[in-house]
């Protein structure tokens, strides 16, 4: 009698701990979830910014071009070229930083897989 006792308490144990360990699962997805959409956020407004960096060098190219190819000619078309090439080179280094700090494509490790107790995805 006292061995089958022994014997149901330790299954009793097992079943905790097994529980225990799925939670721990189910909460490592819910916050590897989180992460992805984190950065699926992140790489959309990366996306964005460099849309918007990538039409404003090319509106001041095009100014630049519109001054004789980056040739100042005066002022005559009220544009100082100066202070577009500045701008032009502030917005080259923007969009390069940008590009060096973008994520890629984050590889967030894979749940772990206990054989039957979790089937994943």
């Amino acid at each position: 009698m006292g061995q089958k006792k022994s014997i149901l308490q330790e299954h009793k144990e097992w079943q905790e701990d097994k529980f225990e360990l799925e939670s721990k699962i189910a909460a490592l997805e819910s916050q590897q979830d989180a992460l992805k959409e984190e950065i699926s956020k992140a790489n959309a407004d990366y996306e964005a910014t460099q849309r918007s960096l990538q039409d404003q060098i090319e509106s001041l190219s095009q100014a630049l071009n519109e001054q004789g190819i980056g040739e100042p000619r005066g002022g005559s078309a009220g544009v100082d070229y100066g202070v577009l090439l500045a701008q032009h080179e502030e917005l080259r280094a923007e969009l390069q930083e940008q590009r060096e700090v973008r994520i890629l494509d984050f590889a967030l490790p894979k749940p772990l897989l206990m054989s039957g107790t979790f089937t994943g995805y």
